[in-house]
């Protein structure tokens, strides 16, 4: 029996590392690590990125993502601030 496992990314998106994550993205997640040898990812393991901007990440990025966008003012940073204290 496996639980879901969540990988946050929290930042911007650069283009040194997005580069690498479409296939971690597509139905058979792997990560190419730099000696060609491919880390394969179970279902379970979910990625979620948060960021300002998506100017640096890649159509093929953008296309394997499900994109959620809330605009400033729907989540001030009150809400964000008072969420973050009760914990």
């Amino acid at each position: 029996n496996c639980h879901t496992s969540w990988i946050c990314f929290d930042g911007i998106i650069s283009r040194t590392w997005a580069n690498l994550l479409p296939s971690i993205l597509e139905k058979e997640s792997s990560l190419q690590i730099r000696n060609e040898d491919k880390l394969f990812l179970r279902d379970q393991v979910k990625f979620m990125f948060e960021t300002l901007s998506l100017a640096d990440a890649s159509p093929s990025f953008v296309a394997n993502s499900t994109i959620i966008y809330f605009d400033k003012s729907v989540i001030d940073w009150k809400v964000i601030a008072g969420a973050w204290l009760k914990d």
